[in-house]
């Protein structure tokens, strides 16, 4: 496991946030969005997004919108090695914020489709394995004049 010291955050960049933060890349990599389940600290490259009022805000809503949206952010980035964004550019970034129950069955119905995805996923993998094998089987009855 990786720490960090009290005295490393005192002198450094680096915050802690509460596990549920979200976080979003804003240096180099623009727009990767991940969420914490543990408290945990970041630099500089990281901005977290807490939710002051969950009657308003689903976070999970959040964390998709984010993860969609992030490619819009992109083109706002500047920088001469690497790309970046600042929190000002963050902040003035609006989000479409529908009623909570809206955001709610939007989250289900994007969970829906995940897990559909992943079991055509996880079938197109069991099938690629199958003619990988039935590939090998052709192969060694051809080279032994099996055909």
């Amino acid at each position: 496991e990786e720490a960090i010291t009290e005295e490393g955050l005192r002198n450094s960049s680096a915050k802690v946030f509460p596990a549920g933060t979200i976080l979003f890349s804003i240096f180099a990599t623009i727009g990767k969005v991940g969420m914490l389940h543990i408290d945990a600290a970041t630099n500089q490259a990281i901005a977290g997004l807490e939710i002051k009022d969950e009657s308003l805000v689903d976070r999970e809503y959040l964390f998709h919108c984010l993860k969609y949206m992030g490619s819009y952010l992109q083109s706002d980035s500047k920088g001469m090695a690497q790309n970046n964004i600042n929190q000002t550019i963050l902040k003035a970034f609006s989000i479409p914020l529908p009623p909570l129950q809206e955001q709610k069955c939007i989250v289900q119905k994007l969970e829906q489709v995940h897990r559909i995805v992943r079991e055509i996923l996880r079938e197109k993998k069991q099938m690629e394995e199958e003619v990988e094998l039935l590939e090998k089987s052709v192969l060694d009855r051809a080279f032994r004049g099996g055909l």
